[in-house]
C-alpha cells in the first residue's frame, strides 16, 4: 500500500484529503507521527511555491517521492486546482505512486546494469579493468587521436620469468606476483591516462598528449617502480620489461600500433629483460 504525506496549515483541507484517500492508501497528515524510516510514495501538498515544503531529510528524496501540488505553483508531478474533486485526487495519487515506483524499479535495474557491466570490465585478480575494457578504451582513445591531433601512447608490460614462479612456488605465489604488480601500476598512472590486465602476466598502459621522448620517460619509470613494487613482495626477485610504440601521423588501425609495441617488447625481452624499449 502506498505512503502518502498529507501537507498544509489548513486541517480541514488534509482531513478533506485523507477522507478521499485513506481508503487504498497508507496516510499521514503532517510530520508528527510520520515513523522515522518510512519509505514515502507521494507528498500532497498547497505549500506556495514561495516557501519549502517542511519536511525531514529522510523524507525527501529527490526523484524517490511523487509529489502533487494542489492550488500551487511550485515545482511538481501533478498540479491540481483548490477545488479538486476527490476522485480526481485519488486517481492523480494512485497514478502518481504507480509512476513513482516504475522510476524506482528503472534506477535499480540501472545500478544492476551498471555493477554487471563493471564487473564484465574488471580483472578479479588485480582490480584493474580487464582485455575488454582495454579494447574498448583503446579505440575510442585511437580514433580521439586521430581526429584532434593528441598524443596516444601505448605501452605493453610484462613480468620477466613469471613461469618460473608458477614451476618453482606454485600459481598462488605467481598470481601474489601479478596481482602486486597491477596494484603498483594502478597507483602510478595519471587521472586521464589507463591501465589495464591484458592477461597472464601481462599489463597494458595508454598514456595521453606526450611526445615520444616523454612518453619513453614515463613508461620507464613505470616499469622501473614496478620492478622495485615486485621485489618488496615475499615471494622471488622480480622485474619488469616493456615496450612502447607511439601513435605515427597517418596510422590507420590499433592493431599497426599494438603490434609495433609488441616487437618493442620482443626486443627489450631480447636485450635481457628489465628494461624498455620504443617502436
Amino acid at each position: 500500500m502506498p505512503n502518502i504525506l498529507l501537507l498544509s496549515r489548513d486541517e480541514e483541507r488534509v482531513s478533506g484529503w485523507a477522507s478521499a484517500l485513506d481508503r487504498d492508501f497508507q496516510v499521514w497528515a503532517g510530520l508528527a507521527n510520520l515513523p522515522e524510516q518510512i519509505r514515502l510514495d507521494v507528498i500532497v501538498t498547497d505549500y506556495p511555491a514561495s516557501e519549502p515544503v517542511p519536511a525531514h531529510a529522510h523524507v525527501i528524496a529527490p526523484g524517490d517521492i511523487g509529489v502533487v501540488a494542489v492550488r500551487s505553483e511550485r515545482d511538481c508531478d501533478v498540479s491540481l486546482p483548490a477545488d479538486c474533486l476527490p476522485r480526481e485526487l485519488h486517481l492523480a495519487c494512485t497514478l502518481l505512486a504507480e509512476v513513482v515506483s516504475l522510476r524506482r524499479q528503472r534506477r535499480t535495474a540501472d545500478r544492476a546494469n551498471q555493477t554487471l557491466r563493471t564487473l564484465a570490465l574488471c580483472d578479479p585478480l588485480t582490480g584493474l579493468p580487464n582485455r575488454r575494457a582495454w579494447e574498448e578504451d583503446l579505440a575510442r582513445r585511437f580514433g580521439e587521436s586521430r581526429s584532434s591531433g593528441r598524443l596516444l601512447c601505448l605501452a605493453l608490460i610484462d613480468l620477466d620469468r613469471l613461469k618460473e614462479i608458477n614451476d618453482q612456488h606454485g600459481y598462488l605465489r605467481g598470481d601474489e606476483a601479478i596481482k602486486a604488480a597491477g596494484q603498483a601500476l594502478g597507483t602510478r598512472v595519471r587521472k586521464d591516462d589507463f591501465a589495464a590486465r591484458l592477461g597472464g602476466d601481462e599489463l597494458g598502459l595508454l598514456l595521453w598528449d606526450l611526445p615520444p621522448a616523454a612518453a619513453g620517460e614515463v613508461v620507464e619509470r613505470v616499469r622501473a617502480a614496478l620492478g622495485v613494487q615486485l621485489n618488496t613482495t615475499p615471494i622471488l626477485s622480480l622485474s619488469a620489461s616493456a615496450g612502447y610504440a607511439v601513435l605515427q601521423p597517418g596510422e590507420s588501425n590499433v592493431e599497426g600500433m599494438f603490434s609495433r609495441a609488441d616487437s618493442a617488447l620482443r626486443r627489450a625481452k631480447e636485450a635481457g629483460r628489465n628494461c624498455t624499449r620504443g617502436s
